[in-house]
């Protein structure tokens, strides 16, 4: 019993350190998942590729599961660090940001692919295809999130709406 409980204690830690650590650099470096998967020189599945972007986001303050208010988030980054023998080892480093300092857009994807998946594929239509494949590829809850207003997404925002789609 505690033997099961270790292996699966390292192999957690192993895929936390190498593969998620990856995916996260390539996912602060904007790449869609679609990019990343095809970056990565192991074969790692869609879903998690998707659960280790999505907690990313939430954790830098890209993507805010509630409405932006003159509040603190949380931002989460890890620091390679090499020991006396020269071991290396993450150490997770937390720093409170100030929401206010970023401007947000409302996102309604997660409620569009919810309410009528057929329409919301018909609205995504409008955009870029590597837009697409980064709106699409994002698991969206099915409530409003509001994600962090860089390039991309202003031009998202700014396609849908020429589109004649309500945000």
């Amino acid at each position: 019993m505690a033997n099961k409980f270790f292996s699966k204690a390292l192999a957690d830690f192993v895929q936390d350190a190498a593969i998620n650590d990856a995916i996260r650099h390539l996912a602060d470096k904007g790449y869609t998942l679609e990019e990343i998967r095809k970056q990565l020189d192991f074969t790692v599945d869609s879903a998690t590729v998707q659960k280790v972007v999505w907690k990313r986001y939430i954790e830098t303050g890209r993507i805010l599961e509630k409405e932006p208010c003159k509040a603190k988030t949380t931002k989460v980054s890890y620091v390679k660090e090499y020991g006396e023998y020269g071991k290396a080892t993450f150490r997770r480093v937390v720093e409170e940001v100030e929401t206010s300092e970023k401007e947000y857009l409302a996102c309604p994807f997660g409620l569009w692919k919810r309410n009528n998946p057929e329409n919301y594929m018909q609205k995504l239509m409008a955009l870029l295809p590597k837009d697409k494949e980064y709106v699409d590829g994002l698991p969206w809850p099915e409530y409003m999130v509001y994600h962090e207003a860089d390039e991309r997404m202003k031009r998202i925002i700014k396609m849908l709406e020429e589109a004649g789609n309500e945000i």
